[in-house]
């Protein structure tokens, strides 16, 4: 049986990943569901609130939100291949999204 594992990382935009990172961990999403879950928050007084979303891959993401970030952290929870290709599909969207691949470790290391 494989380990759990998981990755974290931080983006500025969850929304534009969502639907594929969700289509990888085999998880429903319906377009704007964190946005809605999102706005939402900004209009509470809460200083920080967690969205998730399990997969039936065995596979969850959940995203921390606060109330004076911009960017928002994400942790990936799993195993087997959903995990490692979500993983690897988080790393990709960090880089594509400006992130230094100094400052945050691929799910490969």
């Amino acid at each position: 049986m494989d380990q759990r594992q998981s990755y974290t990382v931080f983006l500025p935009d969850w929304e534009y990943i969502l639907p594929k990172l969700c289509s990888i961990i085999e998880a429903s999403y319906q377009v704007g569901d964190f946005a809605s879950f999102e706005d939402k928050f900004l209009a509470s007084e809460n200083d920080e609130a967690f969205w998730s979303v399990p997969g039936d891959s065995g596979c969850e993401l959940s995203i921390k939100l606060e109330k004076y970030e911009g960017y928002l952290f994400g942790t990936l929870n799993g195993v087997g291949n959903a995990f490692a290709s979500g993983a690897q599909f988080l790393w990709e969207s960090y880089l594509s999204q400006g992130g230094n691949p100094e400052a945050q470790e691929s799910p490969t290391k």
